[in-house]
This record gives structure tokens, sequence and C-alpha cells, in this order.
């Protein structure tokens, strides 16, 4: 009798494994079969789009726009529960930071981008860690380190199954530490936003900073935690605070191997693509509290990516104590409250007196402002 109530427990037990194994597969299956309802709209969702058509649906606060007629359902569907995942992590590290609902832009003519509450991602790189670093940035309330955010996303995508997102580097640590023995290339390691693009820099160079990132900030977490170095990222909008993490950086070059000795830029340059028109000669815009700047990119040619945006980063340094000291000199002739003036750089059409000067900047059509030796003049004609 012993025996056969033992046999009826051990059938009993087995037939209930069996159905919680089963429930847990199939609730698993369910999470991955997002089921939603999608209505199409005709928008233009970006400066550099036109009208287009997008299939559009929400879940969990996010709300998804793709472009019609490009991507099957277990694409878009796959996509949504991706990104799902990766959201879902960062507000359960930053549930005080990631708490605002976001919308995500998938389609041909769009620049991938992230800013706050949004993502815009072009269709290529839907499936790359650019593209997911759009939405890791679309999390965030402010302009943060581009580069901090694309190591960050590197690791997230490893770390919650999504390999592929995430290109195998093609550099070992032996070949990176080979290149940032270069003293001119640890500039890169301030992960400023346009090293990681084909724009200022060729493609190695960027496929070397992207390589440089994602191997500190998975040498960085595992020193501090993911948790840890989102927070770094996020205070690294913050340029009163020494958030370059150049401490880190160089015990990271000791730990691949490398013999050189970074030194952060003076001033964390808040880089954003520009989406105007006249991007093409300008890609990109650096938006502070007293002006707005537009590097040209045949000046950051003519001076060579190092020497640009070392100049460029003391005079931010100094810009707002400048504008303030101008705004005193001139404030019987000026208004009080002066908006942001918008500063285009033009070196390359006057490079005999860039050389001279140092730089020359052109505001507007009326106004230009001058830098020599970290002091602003302003005024309605050329001081040259």
């Amino acid at each position: 009798m012993d025996i056969k109530r033992k046999c009826y427990f051990f059938i009993l037990l087995t037939v209930i494994t069996i159905f919680i194994s089963g429930c847990r597969e199939n609730s698993v299956e369910t999470d991955k079969a997002v089921t939603l309802t999608w209505q199409t709209v005709n928008e233009r969702v970006q400066k550099t789009s036109k009208l287009t058509d997008y299939d559009t649906a929400a879940q969990n606060g996010i709300t998804y726009y793709f472009e019609s007629g490009i991507f099957n359902e277990e694409d878009r569907l796959g996509y949504v529960a991706d990104v799902d995942a990766l959201y879902c992590k960062v507000r359960e590290l930053l549930p005080d930071i990631a708490n605002r609902d976001v919308t995500i832009y998938v389609g041909n003519s769009l620049t991938t981008q992230g800013v706050s509450g949004q993502a815009f991602i072009q269709s290529q790189d839907m499936l790359t860690c650019q593209g997911m670093t759009a939405v890791l940035l679309s999390a965030m309330s402010e302009t943060v380190n581009y580069g901090q955010a694309y190591g960050i996303t590197a690791h997230m995508c490893r770390e919650l199954g999504l390999s592929d997102y995430v290109k195998k580097s093609q550099y070992s640590n032996e070949e990176l530490a080979a290149y940032y023995k270069n003293q001119g290339k640890l500039c890169l390691l301030d992960f400023f936003l346009p090293v990681f693009e084909a724009q200022y820099v060729d493609e190695e160079t960027a496929e070397y900073a992207q390589a440089g990132a994602a191997s500190f900030e998975e040498y960085y977490i595992g020193q501090t935690g993911l948790e840890n170095a989102l927070l770094m990222c996020v205070q690294s909008s913050q340029p009163e605070l020494d958030r370059s993490l150049e401490k880190e950086k160089n015990e990271w070059l000791k730990s691949i191997g490398a013999e050189g000795s970074y030194q952060a830029a003076s001033y964390v340059i808040p880089f954003s693509h520009n989406l105007n028109d006249n991007r093409d000669k300008y890609p990109y815009i650096i938006f502070t509290e007293s002006a707005e700047w537009f590097p040209a990119l045949a000046d950051v040619n003519l001076m060579g990516y190092a020497d640009f945006i070392g100049g460029l980063a003391d005079t931010l340094h100094y810009q707002e104590a400048d504008f303030a000291q101008a705004r005193e000199v001139l404030h019987d002739y000026i208004e009080s409250d002066i908006p942001a003036v918008t500063i285009y750089t033009n070196f390359a059409d006057d490079s005999d007196l860039a050389q001279i000067y140092g730089a020359i900047y052109f505001v507007g059509n009326y106004i230009r402002i001058g830098i020599l030796h970290n002091a602003i003049c302003c005024t309605n004609t050329s001081i040259i």
C-alpha cells in the first residue's frame, strides 16, 4: 500500500511539474508574441524627412512609428520586444529619470538620433548599436555624453541577449592598445558624438572610437556596476561636474596594455545632429546657454579634429564668463534679456586670418564675435 501511494505521489508530482513547466513556457512565448493594433498616419516626423505614412501602436509607455510598407509584422513585433526589454531595464535602474513616455520612429528618410522622449532611427540602423543607443538616449532628460551611452548600450544588449545589435568588434584589446598608444588618438576618448560617425573623422577612426567606448564601458561596469555607469552618463550633461572619467579611462588604458596618458577636454561639448538644410556643411549643433554653435565641416578638415575640438572646448569653457563680461560692458547698448546667439565657424574661407588670430566666428548677418586669448568682443562691425 505504501509503495502504491508512493507511486501515485510520484506520478502526481511529475504531472504537476510538467504542467507548471508548460505554463512557464507558454508565458514566455506570450511575452514575446506581442499583439499590437496598428493605425496608419501620415506625418512629417523630422526636419529632414518628408510627409510619410507610418504604422503606429503603443505598448508600456512607448509609442512606435514604423514607416509603412517596409517592415513585416514579425520584424516589427520582434523589435518592439527588444526595445521593451532594454527600456524596462533602464527604468528598473533609474526609476526617477527614465519614467517618461517615449516615441520611437523608424523609417528610411530619418537621421538616427536620440533626444529626450524621442528616438529617430534610420531603417538600416534599426538592428545596430547606434539604433539602440538612440533608444537609450530617449530615456535621458539632457544631451549626455554619446560615447558613454554607446558603450552602456553595447553592454546591455549583450546582457539582455540582444547580441544581434552589437557588431562583433574587429579590434582586439591588443589592437586597441596599439591604436591608443598614439597620443594624438587619445582625444577620441572624450567620446564626443562626431567621432562615432564618419563626418568629422574617417570610417576607421569611427570604428576604433566605437570599439574603445564599448571596451571601456565593459571595464567600467565591471568595476562599478551598471547602475553607476548609467548615473555617470546622465550626469555627463552637467559641465560643472567632473564626469569625464579621466582617471577611470587611464586605468582602462593600463588594463589593456596601452601606454598613453589621456587628458580630458576642458569642456564637455554637447554635440547634437543638425537637422536643418545646411547640415551638409554643418553636421552638428552645440547648444549652450549663450550661443548655438554650428562648427563647419570644412573648418574641422582644415585644422584637424584634435586641434579643432581642443580649441573649441577651451572656448566653451570660458564662454559664459566672457559673454557675461561683454553684457556688462555693453549693458547701456543692448537689451537685458538677450537670446542665445547663433555662431557659425568660418575658418576655411578666411584661413589666412585664422592662422593669425586663432579663430574668427561669423554670427548672423550683422554681428561677429572674435576670439583672441579667451576674450570675447561683440560689435556691429568686424573686429578684424
